[in-house]
């Protein structure tokens, strides 16, 4: 996978867990919310899940903020 990707997988991954720690939300939790496995919620938070753009604003609505702001999160640890 070309480093670009890579980069963008771990910024993603470390938006959603700032995300669901701010939520206070476990990662069952989230998976629960997301109908999603704990084991999903895991990989996507490792970057070894890569994040589909239809879920952004499911991630985000289930972590209390709007896609925007999990999409600024993203972009500050980018």
């Amino acid at each position: 996978m070309p480093a670009i990707y890579v980069r963008a997988n771990l910024a993603w991954a470390a938006a959603i867990r700032a995300a669901r720690a701010k939520a206070g939300l476990s990662q069952e939790q989230l998976a629960k919310l997301l109908k999603l496995n704990q084991q999903d919620v895991s990989k996507l938070e490792k970057g070894r899940r890569p994040l589909r753009a239809a879920e952004i604003p499911v991630i985000a609505k289930a972590c209390g903020m709007t896609p925007i702001a999990l999409f600024e999160v993203f972009l500050a640890l980018y």
